[in-house]
This record gives structure tokens, C-alpha cells and sequence, in this order.
């Protein structure tokens, strides 16, 4: 077995010792930026011949395992990048499904649908609905228990309709069903939900909308 001797300066580990068996040395690397950064690590003025060799005790932190700092953050540029990748998927799947937020930037479309002018005055609309809307009662139990449109009372402050649908969304089904009079069927399709829950969503917001602007004084 060959034995070499380190060539960085003032370096005495030498493969032919003992104490040094578990050290291992390499050939300068020929890659100019990293032959440059062993050489700016080992403090050499001349330039490694291609005979000379380094152990890994002079090149630390060169050949070993990055550290746990750069190994963080090498997890981090990871997670990162994967995060990126998943919010371009989000962002497409949102436009590709039949939501408000797909007509976002167009208000043709916005007042087609919906009859509103702008999805900034429909937006402004449901934010005013949303406090009340998420305590709403599903049309079931108001015909089942005499459950009043708005449980002000409820504490969960979730009332989804056990539908998959946003609450936004299912504001937007209840307004297009009215406008463009679309069959169930149809939105069934386009929503991606079942004809039961559309018919269960339009009945829920139909009654909803009527105790809501029902109270507005005109």
C-alpha cells in the first residue's frame, strides 16, 4: 500500500504513521473553482503540483460532511423550492376548477354569472355575509328542528353545510344558479360536488339570504 505524505504547510501527517492510519489523502482536484478553494483552505502560495496530495484533517471543512449549519440550510433551500412547486399546483388547480376566484380578473365574466358588477363588489358583499354565514343552519335543520337561519348562539363558528365547498364558493353556486338559472346537473358538473349537495346549498343560502336582507330597512 502506498504511503503519502500531506503537502499543505506545516502540516506533519504522514500515512506511514501509525497515529495517521485512519487518514486519507487526496489528489488535488482538477475542477479550477474548487482546486482554488482547497488551496485558499490549506493557505498555499503555490499551486499543488498534480503528484501532491492533502488529508482530510488539513482540509476540514473542505472534504468532510458539510456542517450542521450548511446542511440546515441546504433543507431549507429544499423545502423552499418544493413550497414554490406546490403553490404554483394550488394556484393552477384554483383556476382550473369552476370557483369566484377563477373569474377573479374578469368582470365580464363576474356580472355573467353573477349579476354583480365586479368581483371587488361581490367580494364586498360576502364579507359582510361571511360573520353570520358561518353559523348559518343547513336547510335540513331548519325543516327538521324549526332551527333558526342564523344560530347566533353556536359556538363552532363553522356551519360548511358538511359541504366541501368554501363558504365563497357556495355563495357563488346560490348566485349563479339564480342568474343563469343552470340545472342542478350542471353544477353538479361544474362545482365537482354531488346534485344532492347543490340542491342542499342553494335551499341553505336561499333561506339564509332571506332572513339576512330581510332585516335591512329600505
Amino acid at each position: 500500500m502506498a504511503h503519502y505524505h500531506c503537502c499543505v504547510p506545516h502540516c506533519n501527517n504522514d500515512g506511514r504513521k501509525k497515529s495517521h492510519k485512519d487518514l486519507r489523502f487526496f489528489n488535488f482536484t482538477t475542477e479550477k473553482k474548487l482546486r482554488q478553494a482547497w488551496i485558499i483552505t490549506i493557505r498555499r502560495d503555490k499551486s499543488p503540483v498534480s503528484d501532491d496530495k492533502a488529508g482530510t484533517a488539513s482540509l476540514v471543512p473542505s472534504l468532510e460532511e458539510p456542517s450542521k449549519e450548511e446542511a440546515l440550510r441546504n433543507r431549507i433551500a429544499e423545502l423552499e423550492e418544493i413550497i414554490a412547486v406546490m403553490s404554483e399546483k394550488i394556484t393552477v388547480m384554483s383556476l382550473d376548477k369552476f370557483g369566484l376566484e377563477r373569474f377573479s380578473n374578469n368582470s365580464e365574466q363576474i356580472q355573467f354569472y353573477t349579476g354583480f358588477s365586479s368581483y371587488e363588489l361581490l367580494q364586498s358583499v360576502f364579507i359582510w355575509l361571511e360573520p353570520s354565514a358561518k353559523n348559518m343552519s343547513t336547510w335540513s335543520q331548519v325543516q327538521r328542528s324549526g332551527t333558526p337561519p342564523v344560530d347566533f348562539q353556536s359556538k363552532t363558528g363553522d356551519s360548511s353545510t358538511k359541504c366541501t365547498l368554501p363558504l365563497i364558493d357556495q355563495f357563488f353556486l346560490f348566485l349563479v344558479r339564480v342568474k343563469q338559472g343552470f340545472p342542478i346537473e350542471d353544477l353538479a358538473v361544474r362545482f365537482k360536488v354531488s346534485p344532492s349537495t347543490v340542491s342542499r346549498v342553494f335551499l341553505t343560502w336561499a333561506n339564509f339570504l332571506y332572513f339576512m336582507l330581510g332585516q335591512i330597512p329600505i
